[in-house]
């Protein structure tokens, strides 16, 4: 529901603008992946909108948009930041929809993860993201609890280290019944 709903806050809803919009559903949904691993891997929940009228040097605690996409043209980051999928949060500043708990964020990081696997990123790298050791102990990193959850749907080596290590997460963050019977039987022969 949450991929869904994502989907159609991509799309430019005002008739008059979408022949002008040049924007796609898949660079918007990319985009959109890129500014939620940004929000989760720097623990923020704000994004910076630039505003000549507005002083932003005066929050550092917002998502800069030039540095998350830096390969943007400013018109296309602004086309971008007035999607529906954007709520104002404060004056200069936006939030993802529906994201007071952080659910947005985490969901869009997992996809972006999962892409980058897919891109040849070493699961190791990834691991090293999510996972932690604390004095020999393995854990999930308390910041990365919801991405991991989302993640483990969609990445089966992630599933398998996220169960041995933390099986009540997906109690907590997720959907056990998400996973895979693979991933959910291993636990219970453990």
């Amino acid at each position: 529901m949450l991929g869904l709903s994502l989907a159609e806050r991509c799309q430019e809803t005002n008739t008059s603008l979408s022949d002008l919009d040049t924007l796609s559903l898949v660079t918007s949904r990319m985009a959109l992946e890129r500014i939620g691993a940004a929000l989760v891997l720097e623990r923020l929940d704000s994004i910076a909108v630039p505003d000549e009228g507005i002083d932003l040097a005066r929050r550092t605690d917002a998502l800069n948009l030039d540095e998350a996409l830096p390969d943007w043209q400013g018109a296309d980051r602004a086309k971008l930041i007035n999607r529906p999928f954007f709520d104002p949060a404060d004056a200069g500043f936006v939030r993802l929809h529906n994201d007071n708990q952080g659910v947005v964020r985490s969901y869009l990081a997992a996809h972006w993860l999962e892409r980058m696997r897919s891109a040849h990123c070493p699961i190791k790298t990834i691991n090293e993201i999510l996972f932690g050791d604390v004095y020999g102990v393995k854990l999930v990193k308390p910041s990365m609890r919801e991405t991991v959850a989302w993640l483990a749907i969609l990445n089966p080596d992630v599933a398998r280290e996220a169960v041995a290590i933390d099986p009540w997460l997906f109690l907590e963050c997720g959907d056990p019944g998400s996973l895979s019977v693979e991933a959910r039987s291993r636990h219970c022969r453990q």
